[in-house]
This record gives C-alpha cells, structure tokens and sequence, in this order.
C-alpha cells in the first residue's frame, strides 16, 4: 500500500488539480447561463471570479500535493546530507585538535606547496619551509574550514585564501613578517585568529589592503593576549 507512495501523492495532485478544474468550468456554465437568463449581471460577474479562483485553487492544491510528494522522494537524500554535515564537524574537530598537537617537519629548504592537492580537504597545514605562500594559492576553496601556517612562514600573497566560505579557524606562526591585500577578504566564516607571538610583534606584522575584508573576527589570540583588529 505504501510502496513508491510519492509517485503516488504526484498522481493523484494531477488528479485533484484536473477535477477542480473540470469542477470550476461546470459551475461557471451552470452560474453563467442561469444569470444570464435571469438578465443578472451581477451573477454572470460571480460566476467569472468563480472560474478564476477554482482555476487557481486547483492549481494550487496540485502544487501543494505536488511538493509533499517530492519532499518524501528526497528524504532519504535530505536525511544523508544531514548526516554528512554531523561527520564533517566531527572531523573539523580532530583537524583542529591534530593541528595544534602534532607540527610538521619545517627543516629543510625552501618549497612551493601545492594547495591543488588538497582543494577538497577540510583543514590544510603548511609547513614552515614553504617560506612564502604565493597569491591567489587557494583563493575560493569552499570546504576548508582549518588553515594553519606552521613557524617558518614570513609572507602570505595576496588574495591568497580570499572567499573561502568556510574557513573558521586560522594559526599563524610568530615569523610572520607580511600578510598582502585581500589575504582573508571574503572569508565570511572566519571567526578565531590565532598568533604565535606577542601583541607587539603582530604590530609589527605588515598588512596589506583589506587583508580581513569581511571576516567576522575582530581580534587576534596572540601570546600574551589579544589584539583588537
């Protein structure tokens, strides 16, 4: 009885809708002609709103029907979704936690790190070898939500995570010397900024043009505390 019951709840919208109209043109005919013969106007009036509004309650309860049945053809896939959002915050979380917790190696010479390897990842540790993070590196990465920057790092380019909806979280290392225009511009989401050194060496950080356009923290958990931005 209950099998494949949202194809049954579209069907019978189209039925309901088809009925209500049939129903409305035959009351209008009736209404129509009646008042007609009676020369009243004011019922030939009657009987075109009549048409008009079976019309548009026909469609509407179609619509209505319609939709129920396509909301229970896609619980299942409404359900998943919710399910997957519940695992990527549990696994922001161990980001997070494995961020602060476990450094990388920064020994070494100088690389390029390549933030294309990890586009769909949900938290991006760099290490302190990749000295300078060129622009526009991963500007517009949706999904990553945990960004930081191990000691080591001096420059961060240009627009360089700009419009990275969900990043939240970001760690900056003390040897930080410059961060260039529009950095974090755009990243609505940003909300906990966290400096490795002292307030006076975060004053001494350049920053460029709108670096944090946007962004919703308005301070910097630096060593000794924080600093209003």
């Amino acid at each position: 009885m209950f099998d494949n019951i949202s194809q049954k709840i579209k069907s019978l919208a189209t039925v309901v809708c088809v009925l209500g109209i049939i129903g409305s043109v035959g009351y209008f005919v009736y209404l129509f002609f009646t008042s007609l013969a009676a020369k009243n106007g004011w019922g030939i009036f009657l009987s075109f709103v009549w048409l008009a509004v079976g019309i548009l309650a026909s469609w509407a309860g179609e619509f209505t029907l319609y939709g129920f049945g396509h909301l229970i053809d896609n619980s299942d896939k409404l359900v998943a979704a919710a399910n997957a959002k519940g695992e990527n915050k549990r696994t922001f979380e161990e980001a997070k936690s494995e961020a602060i917790e476990e450094p990388v190696n920064n020994n070494g010479p100088e690389e390029r790190f390549n933030f294309n390897l990890y586009k769909d990842d949900i938290s991006i540790v760099i290490p302190g070898n990749c000295r300078r993070i060129i622009a526009d590196s991963a500007r517009g990465f949706r999904k990553l939500q945990l960004l930081k920057f191990e000691k080591g790092i001096t420059f961060i380019g240009a627009y360089s995570f700009a419009d990275c909806k969900s990043l939240e979280t970001v760690y900056l290392p003390e040897t930080l010397k410059e961060i260039n225009d529009g950095a974090f511009a755009g990243c609505s989401a940003l909300s906990e900024i966290y400096f490795d050194g002292t307030k006076a060496q975060w004053e001494k950080v350049k920053k460029g043009v709108k670096w944090n356009k946007g962004i919703p923290a308005h301070k910097i958990c630096c060593s000794d505390g924080y600093y209003i931005i």
